[in-house]
C-alpha cells in the first residue's frame, strides 16, 4: 500500500462488449470524480464497431484498448490490468460498465486505505442496484463445501470495514502489487467464480479482502435476475471448476457427490418442473458435463 502522504494513482478499468450506452453512462459518472489522480481504461471486448466509435466520438479522454474477439469477463479486464500495470498505477479498479458512480465515490474510497492494515489488498466498497437504492452486495461469501456463493445484503449496518471471502467485480479496487504478487484472472473460468478463485489466491499468498463502508456505486444487474442459459452453463461448470482449483483433495471428494445431486439432478427438476425453462436445463447439464471433462474458457457454438 502506498504512505498516507502519497496520493495514489488509480486506473479505472472498464470492458464494452456491444452495451455502448451503458459505458457511455458509467464514463460520464466518472468524469465527474473529485479525485484528481486517476485514468480511464475501456477494454473493447471484440464489439461492433459502431459500438466503439460511440465511445470514441463522444469520450476522448479514456484510454482505448481493443480485444478483436469476446474474452469474457475475465479476458476482458486481464487486458485492462496489463495497461494498468504497465502505466505503473497503484490501484486498479474494476468496474462493470452497466455502473455508475457518484463524484467523491473514488476520493472516499482512496480516503478509506489507510485505516486498513498492511497486508490488506482487494477491497470491495457497498454497491446499490441502480433503481432502487437497495444494497446489492457488501463483499461476498464462499461456500467451500458446497461452492455457493451469496452476497453480504444481510439486514444489519454495514458501517464497518470488514474481511470477507471475495470482492465482487462490479465494483473493486485492488493493489497492484497482487497482480504482480499472484498475476491475473483465471480465464479457465470466463466469467462467473473467477473473483472467489482470484480472491482465494490473493489470500493464500498472505493477502486480505476487505469490505470497505464505502458507498456511491449504483449497479443496474442487480434490478433483476432471471434463469438464462448463458448463465446456468456457466455457473454450474464454474463451481466444479472453482472447488478443483481451490480445495484440499479431502474436500473435493465431498463436494463432488453432492455436486451431481444438488447442482445438477435438483437444479435440473427445478428448472424444467417450477421455473419450466428447458433450455436452462439443458444448459446446466452441458455445465456438469464440461466440468466433469475438464472443458473450460469460452463455450463455442
Amino acid at each position: 500500500m502506498t504512505t498516507a502522504t502519497e496520493s495514489p494513482t488509480v486506473a479505472v478499468v472498464l470492458v464494452n462488449w456491444n452495451n455502448e450506452e451503458d459505458t457511455a453512462e458509467c464514463l460520464a459518472s466518472l468524469a465527474e470524480q473529485t479525485y484528481d489522480d486517476f485514468c480511464v481504461i475501456v477494454v473493447d471486448n471484440g464489439s461492433k464497431q459502431e459500438s466503439l466509435d460511440y465511445l470514441t466520438e463522444r469520450f476522448e479522454w479514456p484510454v482505448y484498448v481493443r480485444n478483436e474477439d469476446n474474452r469474457g469477463a475475465t479476458g476482458g479486464y486481464n487486458s485492462g490490468i496489463c495497461e494498468s500495470l504497465d502505466r505503473n498505477a497503484d490501484y486498479v479498479l474494476l468496474l462493470n460498465n452497466d455502473t455508475a458512480v457518484e463524484r467523491s465515490f473514488l476520493a472516499d474510497l482512496v480516503d478509506c486505505l489507510d485505516d486498513l492494515p498492511d497486508d490488506a489488498g482487494v477491497f470491495e466498497p457497498a454497491i446499490h442496484t441502480y433503481e432502487t437504492g437497495e444494497l446489492w452486495a457488501a463483499g461476498a461469501d464462499v461456500n467451500p463445501n458446497t461452492g455457493a456463493t451469496s452476497h453480504r445484503i444481510e439486514d444489519r449496518p454495514y458501517d464497518e470495514a470488514e474481511r470477507v471471502d471475495y470482492a465482487v467485480a462490479a465494483a473493486v479496487l485492488i493493489d497492484a502489487e497482487v497482480f504482480r504478487d499472484v498475476g491475473l484472472f483465471d480465464t479457465d473460468f470466463f466469467i462467473y467464480y473467477d473473483e472467489p478463485e482470484f480472491c482465494a489466491r490473493a489470500r493464500n499468498a498472505g493477502w486480505s479482502v476487505w469490505y470497505v463502508p464505502v458507498s456511491g456505486v449504483r449497479h443496474k444487474e442487480g434490478i433483476e435476475y432471471t434463469h438464462a442459459a448463458f448463465h446456468d452453463y456457466y455457473y454450474t461448470r464454474n463451481r466444479w471448476l472453482f472447488v478443483r482449483k481451490t480445495q484440499p483433495l479431502q474436500r473435493r471428494l465431498v463436494f463432488y457427490p453432492y455436486f451431481i445431486i444438488r447442482w445438477v439432478f435438483l437444479q435440473i427438476i427445478y428448472l424444467l418442473f417450477v421455473e419450466r425453462k428447458p433450455a436452462a436445463a439443458r444448459a446446466t447439464l452441458k455445465g456438469a458435463l464440461h466440468a466433469i471433462v475438464g472443458k473450460t474458457g469460452k463455450l463455442e457454438g
